[in-house]
């Protein structure tokens, strides 16, 4: 798998660069708010709130990330959306099952919500604007069965609400550390 650090230039001949890739990467992907990134966002708060610095984003995998042995299934939802909204979005949170697997193969949930409701204000660098919640998977497959999605009011009463401060306990708590 190639990894870069941002410095290395596009060519189109040896000393012609015409970008970097830091270049394509402001370009491609600075709203945060845009659902796909803030959900690739939402991943890395998680790894970074579990010590995971090292490991590089792997997409399409049955899960999202392995701590240890647990393995986690980030969902992001916000209530600000990148486009033009007459009033907050209603967080909703994909659960559906890995069609490859026929089940949800992860161990634990992580519903990441950037729980800002005021444009002017939301701000995704602003880890105090975003909710965690941690439910392990055994609960959302009882609960949900074969639901494809749920919004925020069914998995406040059944996962335990944290902020980045506490995501690492609480992750270690549902899968079992602890």
């Amino acid at each position: 798998m190639n990894s870069y650090i941002g410095t290395e230039p596009f060519f189109y001949e040896q000393d012609q660069s015409v970008a970097q890739v830091n270049d394509f990467w402001r370009w491609s992907g600075s709203d945060l708010l845009d659902n796909t990134y803030r959900g690739m966002l939402a991943e890395f708060l998680v790894a970074r709130a579990l010590n995971l610095n090292s490991i590089t984003r792997a997409g399409w995998g049955l899960y999202d990330l392995l701590y240890g042995d647990i393995k986690i299934e980030v969902k992001s939802s916000a209530y600000i959306q990148s486009w033009e909204q007459k009033q907050p979005y209603a967080p909703r949170f994909d659960i559906h099952e890995a069609v490859s697997a026929g089940k949800r193969p992860s161990d634990i949930y992580v519903f990441s919500l950037l729980n800002e409701k005021e444009r002017e204000v939301v701000n995704p660098l602003d880890l105090r604007q975003w909710d965690f919640y941690v439910v392990k998977t055994s609960v959302i497959d009882l609960t949900f069965d074969k639901q494809k999605s749920v919004g925020l009011s069914m998995i406040e009463p059944i996962a335990l609400c944290v902020k980045f401060d506490g995501l690492k306990q609480a992750v270690d708590m549902a899968g079992g550390t602890l």
